[in-house]
């Protein structure tokens, strides 16, 4: 099946049990997925990349990897197949977007730089999207985020119609918790246990 932005509104109003496309519109479930996506970006799996360094020094740039959204860890000297923990730096953000400094040592040009990361995805057909970058693995996970946020979405919608009794928008707030719940509890476990970034003294 295609896993594209046709299929995953399908999939979301599926989680939500219902075929309902007046109350769940396609701008509706898009802003859902798009939330979705945004949630998998920054609390669902790191990726690992081999990075050649080109200019020696503590300073490192690593912005040519693909979607790269922050980094997580570093490794040098870095050589394949060797457990990332035993090489694993101390390091810090320069501030932009994939430039650190390692706290100690100078990679030279040629080095091989481990780097742990997270990153953006798409989803074809959203926001002009060609490809779809999430893992197929996660692709239910995406639905039931899309199917959270669709909820959350829907329920303020329901506080502002004055028609709708009390104990109905109540429902729906309390549906969409539990959905959200869930949502994080499958994001999560997708994440790779690692350990976090320290630099004593860094002053911040």
């Amino acid at each position: 099946m295609p896993f594209t932005l046709v299929a995953l509104r399908a999939e979301v109003l599926a989680a939500l049990a219902s075929d309902d496309g007046a109350t769940w519109s396609d701008a509706l479930l898009d802003e859902a997925l798009r939330r979705s996506l945004r949630a998998l970006d920054r609390f669902g799996p790191v990726y690992e990349a081999t990075h050649t360094v080109s200019v020696a020094g503590a300073d490192q740039d690593v912005s040519v990897l693909p979607g790269l959204l922050e980094v997580t860890g570093l490794a040098w000297p870095w050589m394949e197949e060797q457990p990332f923990e035993v090489a694993a730096q101390r390091w810090r953000t320069l501030g932009e977007v994939g430039r650190v400094r390692l706290r100690s040592g100078c990679p030279a040009v040629g080095d091989a730089l481990r780097v742990r990361y997270r990153k953006t995805h798409s989803l074809e057909g959203l926001d002009g999207a060609t490809a779809t970058t999430v893992p197929a693995a996660l692709r239910a996970t995406l639905a039931m985020g899309g199917a959270c946020y669709a909820a959350q979405l829907r329920a303020r919608q329901a506080i502002e119609n004055p028609a709708l009794p009390a104990d109905s928008v109540e429902r729906l707030r309390a549906w969409a918790t539990e959905l959200e719940r869930a949502f994080f509890v499958e994001l999560l476990a997708c994440t790779r246990s690692e350990a976090n970034p320290v630099w004593e003294g860094v002053g911040l």
